[in-house]
């Protein structure tokens, strides 16, 4: 499933990166949905520090 990034766990040793020729919003929003529910199933909050302002709240 296409991020274009870094996503990363510091303290836990995790990260993930991936990158894609094409940076559309579903493909964003497909990243987003992929840590939440496959990566972080059980997580109550996830903190998401990055460069949001290029993607739309429609995206989620």
């Amino acid at each position: 499933m296409p991020v274009d990034g870094l996503l990363c766990a510091l303290f836990e040793n995790w990260r993930r990166v991936e990158v894609v020729d094409n940076h559309a919003a579903a493909q964003w929003a497909e990243g987003a949905r992929r840590l939440v529910q496959e990566d972080y199933p059980q997580a109550k909050r996830i903190i998401w520090v990055g460069n949001l302002n290029t993607h739309a709240g429609a995206s989620l």
